[in-house]
């Protein structure tokens, strides 16, 4: 059953909302320097997944830990936090010589290596004694984590809910559906989620909030640790008496630099579900397509696009892409624009506006 907290809110005030942190505490508190927050005063929910997919999961942590002493911050648990809980108290040694062997590169194992510890092969359960003693404090704080807060209008989870007593689910499904922004929301309210990053759900080419107000879901996932040209999302909700308005900051995980020259820009992107759908690479001469940038067909729909050849591969017997096609964005002179990798004349980035995609190198700095 669902542990839910239902915080009682004063009749004017604002929820920040954040989700899929991974480990990026610094971007977080840029975000949130960005969103003026205010400690005491705005409520802040950080909705799961505060941990692995990066490599400072110690201090991500402890910056959470540090915000949690706030009576208005909850945070709940997402399934890369449980992770680490799982290795830490509830798995037997040897499934916990399965997992860890799967994934070493992990908070357990980051938080091992502090104390010199890298092999679990021998006296397991006294390492992972061991490991447990000297982080008890914030692997107990993940462990005590609530899965849901509901408000009067609003319900937040880490991924999603099923069924009218969506309290009772089971087999931590609230933490691990996919896409449920395309899927049924049972309640009578809406429901702000994370866990599945906005951009691999082809509505825009962006990582912003997705605000489905036919289902009532929201997803605010920016994909951080899981894409390359991420960001985290602040989604605010403005509380005043009844009436509730909605507005987004977002913070990119990449270098930020600076357009020097306005870029037009295209506007036939094609989404590319690299998780669904399999590609073929096409031969065609030299010029159709920019230097570092190759001609693509997707198998399901026979759409025909050009993608950065460093953002495609081969794995699974397949041939798979994992950036929209034909995404050029545009810039104008002085925005600032946030850099995630550099090919042939382009790079691949977030705009100001959000929009992910390449813009040439001669118009940045």
């Amino acid at each position: 059953m669902l542990k839910v907290i239902r915080p009682s809110l004063p009749e004017s005030c604002r929820i920040i909302c954040v989700s899929d942190i991974h480990t990026h505490w610094q971007e977080l508190d840029m975000l949130l320097h960005q969103c003026a927050y205010k400690k005491g005063e705005d409520f802040l929910f950080i909705l799961g997944d505060i941990l692995e997919r990066g490599d400072d999961n110690i201090t991500a942590v402890r910056y959470v830990m540090e915000l949690a002493k706030s009576p208005r911050v909850i945070v709940i648990g997402g399934n890369n936090d449980t992770y680490v809980t799982g290795l830490a108290l509830r798995y037997d040694d040897e499934k916990f010589l399965q997992r860890f062997a799967a994934k070493p590169n992990c908070c357990f194992g980051e938080m091992a290596k502090t104390l010199g510890i890298t092999d679990f092969a021998e006296d397991t359960a006294a390492k992972r004694k061991a490991v447990y003693e000297a982080y008890k404090a914030e692997i107990d704080f993940i462990h005590a984590l609530p899965d849901a807060i509901e408000t009067e209008q609003h319900i937040f989870v880490h991924a999603g809910l099923e069924g009218e007593n969506w309290t009772e689910m089971t087999d931590f499904r609230w933490m691990l559906i996919p896409r449920f922004i395309d899927k049924e929301n049972p309640t009578d309210k809406t429901i702000v989620c994370g866990h599945f990053p906005t951009y691999a759900l082809g509505r825009a080419d962006n990582d912003l909030p997705i605000i489905d107000s036919e289902r009532r879901i929201i997803d605010i996932d920016g994909g951080a640790g899981v894409k390359p040209a991420a960001q985290l999302n602040a989604f605010i909700i403005s509380k005043n008496a009844a009436r509730y308005s909605y507005e987004t900051r977002f913070q990119p995980l990449g270098e930020r630099r600076t357009v020097i020259a306005d870029c037009e820009g295209k506007d036939d992107w094609i989404f590319a579900d690299y998780e669904k759908h399999l590609f073929t690479l096409l031969t065609f001469s030299p010029d159709d397509a920019p230097d570092g940038f190759i001609y693509v067909r997707n198998n399901d729909t026979n759409e025909i696009g050009i993608v950065p050849e460093c953002m495609s591969g081969y794995w699974d017997g397949g041939f798979h892409v994992w950036g929209n096609l034909n995404a050029f964005p545009a810039v104008h002179k002085d925005e600032p624009i946030w850099v995630f990798a550099e090919y042939a004349e382009h790079c691949w980035c977030i705009t100001a506006s959000g929009e992910v995609g390449s813009v040439p190198k001669n118009a940045i700095k």
